[in-house]
């Protein structure tokens, strides 16, 4: 759902191509002959490009390469996601990888925390090419997109998404593509529904969401839209003049400040997975005129 593009995403991938070609060029040296030829004529010399080429070049790279069965046997030996998720200490794995990122919710919905704690939690990483079917692609940074577990395991699964028809949050940016709505609805418990809308010729984006079953699952948060209701009831379009002249003059807080403090949503796109919910909170407070997005904020 959400688009990962930033400085710290582009350093994270450096240090994931780096940290990664350092320790495979260790563990080759427990290969067989046999199996170290095979490594060394086929898969070293593109090693790099397998780790951090961007999803396109995944694609094509692993199509490419006719895996027979003993050089598939050496691939998912040393692209081995369990041992890379394994927790060990004072060497780099999926908890490295997480905390570098430092996306705190999941990717593709938005709604769980992702938040790394060395060694205890940190995010699923969901293959969005399958490593059964991609074993080549099991450890490639643009591969390992950080999800809940209920996005990674629950919902996706084996089953393979395609770029042609479905967003990739590494390679498209698509956050503006769509926005949370609501209307009444009285067969439901809280009388509320949570509804999704998108701009005209968003069709990937529609399918990626419907594939996530998002307006299902935001379905479960209408006590989060119940209480949103109940901010425009309470406040006049004026709260937020009134909070930032009266009761924070003086203070140096800024207008994005301003509505994580009043609302705890975030104004950027970039900070969007900085807390659960916040593209669904701020797409509502934005329909029902408590905040004013402008330029690239716009949605809709």
């Amino acid at each position: 759902m959400v688009n990962l593009q930033s400085k710290g995403i582009a350093d994270a991938r450096e240090h994931h191509i780096s940290a990664l070609t350092e320790l495979l060029s260790k563990e080759s040296k427990n290969l067989s002959t046999k199996e170290k030829q095979l490594w060394d004529e086929t898969i070293n010399p593109i090693l790099k490009k397998l780790l951090g080429g961007n999803p396109d070049i995944l694609k094509r790279q692993s199509n490419k390469i006719m895996l027979s069965k003993p050089l598939r046997k050496v691939v998912e030996k040393m692209f081995n996601y369990d041992w890379f998720s394994r927790k060990k200490k004072k060497m780099y794995n999926a908890y490295t990888l997480a905390s570098n990122l430092g996306v705190n919710t999941c990717a593709y919905c938005n709604r769980n925390y992702t938040v790394t704690v060395p060694g205890t939690t940190r995010a699923f990483f969901d293959h969005y090419f399958p490593k059964k079917k991609y074993p080549l692609l099991a450890l490639s940074f643009y591969n390992l997109i950080p999800s809940c577990s209920i996005c990674n395991s629950t919902i996706k699964g084996e089953k393979e998404l395609s770029l042609r028809k479905h967003v990739h949050p590494y390679r498209d940016n698509y956050l503006n593509d769509f926005w949370f709505s609501y209307d009444y609805n009285n067969n439901q418990k809280s009388k509320l529904k949570v509804k999704i809308k998108y701009k005209a010729n968003k069709l990937k984006t529609r399918k990626t969401l419907d594939f996530f079953k998002l307006e299902d699952v935001y379905n479960a948060h209408t006590d989060e839209l119940k209480d949103l209701l109940k901010v425009r009831t309470a406040f006049s379009d004026k709260y937020l003049e009134i909070l930032s002249s009266k009761i924070l003059k003086g203070t140096k807080i800024g207008k994005d400040e301003l509505y994580q403090l009043a609302f705890g949503v975030y104004l950027e796109d970039s900070k969007i997975l900085n807390r659960p919910l916040s593209k669904f909170k701020r797409d509502i407070l934005t329909e029902l005129g408590i905040i004013k997005l402008s330029g690239s904020f716009s949605n809709h």
